[in-house]
């Protein structure tokens, strides 16, 4: 995926997501991961699913693996899908 595009996510519950987030993968190197962010997406509704937008530059997301999830109103996460930003 690439910075400041707009991709979309197919779900059946896209009505009642309220939060679309990116949580970039840890690390293993250390005991303390300072590369650990959380990075919270604008997203719309669309037919099937949402449209969602991406961080536009690598200053809020450095390039790399992130996990997408998507949240409804009483905070349940999806299970995570695996995608590079690049």
């Amino acid at each position: 995926m690439g910075y400041g595009q707009t991709v979309f996510v197919g779900t059946p519950d896209g009505v009642g997501i309220t939060k679309v987030t990116f949580i970039r993968l840890a690390s293993v190197t250390h005991a303390f991961d300072q590369g650990s962010r959380l990075v919270p997406l604008s997203f719309s509704q669309a037919i099937g699913g949402l449209s969602v937008t991406l961080p536009a530059s690598g200053t809020t997301a450095p390039p790399g693996p992130y996990m997408l999830f998507l949240v409804d109103a009483v905070g349940v996460p999806s299970v995570a899908r695996i995608m590079k930003l690049q």
